[in-house]
C-alpha cells in the first residue's frame, strides 16, 4: 500500500510538472 502511494504520489508530480512545463516550453519555442 505505501508504494503504491508513492508511485501515485510520483504520478501527480510528473503530471504537474509536464502541465507547468510543456506550455513553457512551447512559448519559449
Amino acid at each position: 500500500m505505501q508504494s503504491r502511494r508513492r508511485f501515485i504520489k510520483a504520478l501527480t508530480l510528473s503530471a504537474s510538472i509536464a502541465a507547468i512545463g510543456l506550455p513553457m516550453g512551447a512559448s519559449a519555442a
